[in-house]
């Protein structure tokens, strides 16, 4: 009797199976004759399952066990799943046993271990040890603890109590192992190694194209018209009349795009994409309409509900299968596979922690993604929060993507409220802050340090409540990582690597599929061939995911163009035709140049180059070969501010634009960038700078200031060896001064022959600054009336022929321009003005910019009238000054300058005498004028000059930090006692010679010395022709000294004070025992004064009203203490 009901049991569960599962016949009825077979004879049994991936194995022993349970016959027949996969982390395999022995001691009928082929090898040993009655025998012996299996450590082994486990044992049960077989899987030597104790295999078989078709007609309207039922609603397929039958193709061509994978049934797949979206939808919204539309568009599945248009993908909940499903077949993202790996890892490990009692930690997942452009970061931390929500790490369903635009403003207060609501809306979820590298440009300080002290605040509050990531390029977002101290705030950090020409033509397959595209199996080698073209040699900035989707639309656009014209084509695959691998040129020069004023020579240049260029991949086309190699490394010459960058970036862009160049980036370099301090490394940096711009062009400006000592020349040789090594990836432009770069190409003799082509920049003169002008102002919707143009022009005569010798340049032009705008706006605000006149520039406005000019200027006679120094310095100042003003006006309008090519000096005279203040003032007129680029001078005392030589060091590189400023040597006739005098001082000149457009010295001496060291060295003599000699302050000049400093204080010196400031003065400087003198000993005079006053206002009770007067008794006071210290 009972026979007979398992048998009408299995003949039910076999007409449902085939009924919902297509193809699987033969190993259905097999299936079903093995369970049949141990039921009639009371046993049980170990049963090998072996098929490629979603063929039914689990489907159907789920049903199988569903039926014996539901019918009660033979009690209850329940089915309990292990999955491999589950165990692939760190002590997974304690996790695998723990679980095993719980289920073995259970009440389930049947066991079936899936993705068996997933297992690791120790889980295999124990897998094939797993049949009824059967006993695994443990390598070591293990203890449970907490309810979790852990090893015995060897200390304890001797100990034997109740939990102490060598064997499981293996009850009478059945034990189900499901392999997914591939086509490259060695089966056979699987099976003769494992699972050797199973008693049967079965196997399923791959479904045809035409199966696969049929089952997902079945399963979409199984899945569909459970929807309708559950929600009273009918589902159709033609929104805005489009034909129903098309519709329902394209959703089974979406569920086609399934690529197989063992975590999915193609039933799962479908529920998880289509029936639990709608669900979720239509139970948001609850009063809907008793009809939907359901259709695809762009491969995405969208529904129109009460005339409202619903994406089902934002309805999805990701679940953790799906969620590594579509990390798994993503092109590429080794390291950010490799990084959610170890999280899913480490999220299980502290769930073990947890179960067994033990601290956890909560992990920092804040993380910091680089790398190029489309490289798939955006992508990624979308996955990242789908797997993070899977996991259970984040609490609610919320990712925030943004980029500066939307939370940065001018108004800091407003940035920092934007900050704290992203902030608000990310709670419980993440926020991803895409390119966040381009907040940081020096342009940006202030909004800058607003946001990171936003973002630190706002984690300081709700740091735990959310996932933070942030993505830029790499050096850039490593350097604001370390800057602003936010490594603790972002200890994550993932890599993207551009792809790789097979890795972007996977993803040109993919995309084109996703467009509903296939493109052509022969294209794959010329594809290839194509993306690598686009590659260099260790820096791969074209191998992005955003170039392989412009290459696939422009073949999808030349398709559908070409269909118009010949419709019989097939309609979804590009071929050969489609794509363009042939050279084109698009570059317009000439419009380019047009835009640019001045610089006649280099505009022929570049045109001589374009044509040049041009015959030769005309040539090329036609089939002729020539031997011209061109070199096309560069030397800019001129002045700065006349163009140089600007030209160097169209020359990027032309040779990009022409093939010649694979990026056509401009890299920007000075000396900095490649010398190093550290021995060693200036050959490293240099090469590390000069692989930036592969594929581009190295732009170095200031490039002469390599040649000024050891390290720099080190540099030289190195680039010299990369032009050589790169001279097809990589093309150099060198920039500077012109007879500074005439000296450069002196050092190396390899130098010229590597830059062929030089143009000189030459200063703008005044017409090209006006014009430049007037194009400056109409870009930014300004005009510029009539008579306001004709003084602007005389304007800028004035400026040029009265101005430094940087005037004439664009630089100039730009603050020309910001301050005549900042003068009219002021008039426009002061003024009733008619709205047709708000943008216009009038002569007013030029005649208040060149009074405010006047008055803002550099003022030199202002700020010698602040020097207390002796007449004979301030006279030699003024006349400097004079000297240089005409000199450089004669340079302007061509005529020689006849004067003695040294502006060296020497000081004599004590401490505290204003020989500083007189370098101070210096520093700043040279600077102002343009002669040198820091006024604060470099301080060498003769002690650090003879040590540095005592070590090895050359004197040009004791030197070499003082280039372009004023460098003072102070003792500087104690060097003469050098053992090696002659040669130092033979050094010496070289080095003044070679740098003295730039450079100048002084030297600080004492009289007597001065004369030894110009007698031991006389051509010293000649290079410093200036001596100026300071002499000792009076009473009265340190008096006013004072006066005028506390002034500037605000202090104020109480009637007849004077007389008893002079007095103390007097008794001071007339002290032979007096170790201060001259301007040091006003100066700290006048800091004892304060003191004492500060002390009796405290103690007194007039605060309030006399807080800034000194008076008698505090000079009195002073005297007293200022002897006791100083005497």
């Amino acid at each position: 009797m009972i026979n007979e009901k398992v048998d009408q049991i299995f003949n039910i569960v076999l007409e449902e199976l085939n009924s919902e599962f297509i193809g699987q016949e033969t190993y259905f009825e097999a299936l079903c004759q093995y369970f049949r077979k141990k039921i009639e004879t009371e046993t049980y049994g170990s049963l090998l399952l072996v098929g490629e991936p979603n063929t039914f194995k689990k489907n159907s022993v789920n049903s199988i066990f569903r039926h014996l349970n539901q019918s009660e016959l033979l009690g209850p027949y329940e089915l309990a799943e292990m999955d491999m996969e589950n165990y692939e982390f760190k002590l997974g395999f304690n996790v695998f046993l723990t679980d095993l022995i719980h289920l073995l001691k259970s009440d389930v009928k049947g066991l079936i271990f899936k993705n068996i082929e997933r297992a690791s090898a120790q889980m295999l040993q124990i897998l094939t040890a797993i049949e009824p009655l059967g006993k695994i025998q443990l390598e070591k012996p293990y203890t449970i603890r907490d309810m979790f299996l852990v090893e015995i450590e060897e200390a304890e082994q001797n100990i034997v109590d109740e939990s102490y486990i060598e064997t499981i044992e293996c009850p009478d049960k059945y034990y189900i192992f499901s392999f997914n077989r591939r086509t490259n899987d060695q089966l056979s030597q699987f099976l003769e190694d494992h699972l050797t104790q199973c008693d049967q295999v079965l196997y399923t078989r791959e479904l045809t194209k035409d199966e696969k078709l049929s089952m997902m007609q079945y399963i979409l309207y199984k899945v569909l018209n459970d929807i309708e039922e559950a929600h009273q609603i009918k589902i159709k397929f033609n929104p805005k009349g489009q034909h129903g039958d098309a519709q329902i193709r394209s959703l089974y061509k979406y569920i086609a795009s399934f690529e197989e994978h063992e975590k999915f049934s193609l039933m799962e797949y479908t529920r998880y994409k289509i029936s639990a979206p709608l669900d979720k939808l239509l139970r948001e919204k609850r009063n809907h309409s008793d009809a939907m539309y359901l259709y695809v568009m762009d491969n995405e599945i969208f529904c129109r509900l009460d005339e409202e248009r619903y994406n089902l993908k934002d309805y999805v909940t990701a679940s953790l299968s799906e969620v590594k499903y579509r990390l798994q077949t993503r092109t590429g993202l080794i390291a950010f596979k490799t990084f959610m790996a170890q999280i899913e890892n480490n999220f299980k490990v502290q769930n073990i922690r947890k179960q067994m009692g033990l601290k956890t930690t909560v992990v920092n997942l804040n993380t910091v993604f680089t790398g190029n452009a489309g490289t798939g970061k955006s992508e990624s931390a979308q996955l990242m929060y789908d797997y993070l929500l899977a996991l259970g790490v984040l609490q609610s369903e919320c990712f925030i993507s943004v980029s500066q635009s939307d939370f940065m403003a001018e108004n800091l207060n407003k940035l920092r409220e934007n900050v704290r609501e992203l902030f608000k809306k990310a709670l419980g979820g993440m926020l991803f802050i895409d390119e966040i590298s381009s907040i940081f440009d020096s342009e940006k300080n202030k909004a800058s340090e607003a946001f990171i002290r936003a973002l630190s605040e706002e984690y300081r509050e709700y740091g735990n409540e959310l996932v933070m990531i942030l993505s830029g390029k790499d050096d850039e977002m490593l350097a604001m990582i370390e800057s602003h101290g936010l490594e603790a705030v972002f200890p994550n950090r993932v890599h993207f690597t551009d792809y790789t020409p097979s890795e972007m033509y996977e993803k040109a397959v993919t995309y084109a599929g996703q467009k509903g595209y296939a493109i052509a199996p022969s294209l794959k080698d010329e594809l290839i061939d194509l993306f690598d073209k686009t590659q260099i040699k260790e820096k791969k900035g074209l191998g992005n995911a955003r170039f392989v989707r412009n290459i696939v639309d422009r073949a999808i656009a030349e398709l559908r163009k070409q269909y118009l014209y010949n419709p019989d084509q097939v309609f979804d695959t590009l071929t050969k035709q489609h794509f363009n691998f042939k050279f084109s040129i698009d570059f317009d020069l000439e419009s380019r140049l047009s835009n640019i004023i001045g610089l006649d020579d280099v505009k022929n240049l570049l045109r001589a180059q374009y044509k040049l260029l041009i015959a030769q991949e005309k040539r090329r086309s036609v089939g002729v070969y020539t031997e011209i190699e061109q070199n096309l490394n560069m030397v800019f010459a001129g002045n700065p501010g006349t163009g140089k960058t600007s030209i160097a970036r169209l020359v990027a862009e032309m040779l990009s634009a022409m093939g010649f160049l694979k990026n056509g980036q401009l890299i920007e370099a000075d000396r900095s960038g490649f010398v190093s301090d550290m021995p060693g490394e200036t050959s490293k940096k240099t090469e590390l700078k000069f692989k930036e711009a592969l594929g581009g062009i190295l732009f170095i400006d200031e490039a002469y200031t390599l040649a000024s000592d050891a390290i720099g020349r080190e540099a030289i040789e190195t680039l010299l060896k990369l032009i050589e090594d790169y001279s097809k990836e990589v093309i150099v432009i060198l920039a500077g001064y012109t007879d500074e770069m005439e000296a450069f190409f002196d050092v190396n003799i390899g130098l010229r022959s590597r830059f062929p082509l030089w143009t000189i920049f030459k200063d703008y003169v005044p017409g090209e600054l006006f014009a430049m002008a007037k194009k400056l102002f109409k870009s930014k919707g300004f005009r510029i009336s009539k008579k306001a143009e004709s003084e602007m022009a005389k304007n800028f005569i004035d400026i040029y022929e009265n101005a430094d010798m940087q005037s004439g340049n664009g630089r100039l032009v730009r603050n020309y321009v910001e301050n005549l705008i900042r003068i009219q706006s002021i008039r426009i605000a002061e003024e009733h003005t008619s709205a047709n006149e708000m943008n216009v520039i009038t002569a007013t406005d030029i005649e208040r910019y060149i009074f405010s000019d006047r008055n803002q200027d550099y003022n030199f006679n202002a700020r010698l009238e602040t020097y207390t120094g002796n007449s004979e310095s301030k006279q030699y100042l003024l006349d400097f000054y004079k000297m240089l003003k005409i000199n450089d006006l004669r340079k302007k309008r061509g005529y020689a300058v006849d004067l003695n090519k040294y502006n060296n000096m020497v000081f004599t005279g004590e401490m505290g005498t204003g020989k500083h203040k007189m370098i101070d003032l210096m520093g700043e007129l040279l600077t102002n004028l343009g002669f040198i680029k820091s006024k604060k001078p470099y301080e060498l005392n003769y002690e650090e000059i003879l040590v540095n030589l005592e070590h090895g060091n050359a004197l040009e590189d004791i030197f070499n930090k003082g280039i372009g400023r004023i460098i003072l040597i102070d003792n500087a006739d104690r060097l003469i006692f050098f053992e090696k005098f002659q040669s130092l001082m033979s050094s010496f000149i070289k080095f003044i010679d070679k740098n003295k457009q730039r450079t100048y010295f002084i030297l600080n001496c004492s009289q007597e010395g001065l004369s030894t060291l110009f007698a031991s060295y006389p051509s010293l003599a000649y290079r410093f022709p200036m001596h100026i000699h300071f002499e000792n302050y009076s009473s009265e000049a340190l008096q006013a000294l004072i006066s005028n400093e506390l002034e500037l204080r605000k202090y104020v010196l109480e009637a007849g004070c004077d007389e008893i400031l002079k007095e103390a003065l007097d008794e001071l400087c007339q002290n032979k025992y007096m170790v201060l003198k001259n301007g040091l000993l006003a100066k700290q005079f006048l800091d004892y004064m304060i003191r004492m006053q500060s002390v009796r206002i405290f103690d007194g009770k007039e605060v309030q009203e006399k807080l800034m007067h000194i008076e008698a008794v505090d000079i009195i006071n002073a005297k007293k203490k200022f002897m006791e210290k100083n005497t």
